[in-house]
């Protein structure tokens, strides 16, 4: 090989093993938090959301984990919500558990199953094996198809994922007051379609990883089914909805991020 093609080799091998060894042992930990301020009417003092999605838990404890937990207490969170595949398909009980029975927030810590809840290997009852592993923790609600009022004029609409599960808006919405402002939460975007109701403000999903691998210039390599048009951030899905897709914590496919650094989303609601 002539020695000005042995330079190019050497210079993409080079520049290849850094870029994945940023990928796969840097950005992958690198946790970044997010904040949004949005005035709510109706509500009688400021609401702290916490916003986590795609936790993907393995049977060993990452570093990332103990990363969240700390931000999540520095953070002091009025209310926790986590949008879905808290499970992977090598998940353990046990880290799940020790993980969740640490989350605390004054109006609860509120769960919606994605897809990954309900295809992990764990043995547990029931296709979808979120509620055995939640069973017996007192601090963890799960919504699946279910409405909670959470302070006046803010009520939580849960739906079950859009791939896996069975989506119900009649029953989801059955018991929302008429004058109710709504959080949706979701994992899949694609399920906005069950939240066409003019009541619901703000819709909190995951599921894309943001993407999870993106090229300058180019965005990311691959999306999962579900996803639709969106990737992350903000949409405006209609006059007075807007739809907020979150990066997440773990990792599908390939446990490396590029350009799409994990997320923790705040949502400081003002009256």
């Amino acid at each position: 090989m002539k020695p000005f093609l042995m330079r190019v080799f050497l210079s993409l091998l080079g520049t290849g093993t850094l870029v994945f060894i940023y990928a796969a042992f840097i950005e992958i930990e690198w946790l970044e938090i997010t904040t949004h301020r949005l005035a709510w009417d109706g509500l009688q003092q400021p609401i702290k959301i916490l916003h986590v999605s795609d936790l993907h838990f393995r049977k060993v404890e990452r570093r990332l984990d103990r990363t969240i937990l700390a931000a999540m207490a520095s953070l002091k969170p009025d209310l926790i919500v986590i949008t879905g595949d808290s499970l992977d398909k090598r998940s353990s009980a046990t880290s799940v558990r020790d993980f969740f029975s640490q989350l605390k927030a004054p109006l609860g810590v509120w769960v919606v199953p994605g897809n990954w809840d309900y295809w992990s290997e764990m043995k547990t009852q029931g296709d979808n094996r979120l509620p055995g592993v939640l069973d017996g923790l007192s601090n963890i609600k799960l919504l699946q198809n279910e409405a909670v009022p959470i302070a006046e004029n803010l009520w939580l609409v849960g739906m079950d994922d859009e791939i896996a599960g069975q989506p119900d808006q009649a029953k989801g919405w059955s018991k929302v007051p008429s004058a109710a402002g709504v959080i949706g939460l979701l994992h899949a975007p694609e399920g906005v379609r069950h939240f066409t109701d003019p009541r619901a403000r703000l819709l909190l999903a995951g599921h894309t990883h943001g993407g999870q691998v993106r090229l300058p210039f180019f965005g990311p390599l691959w999306l999962p089914p579900g996803s639709g048009s969106f990737v992350q951030g903000w949409y405006d899905l209609r006059q007075g909805t807007r739809l907020y897709v979150n990066r997440g914590i773990g990792n599908s496919l390939w446990d490396i991020r590029f350009l799409c650094r994990p997320e923790i989303a705040v949502f400081e609601l003002d009256p």
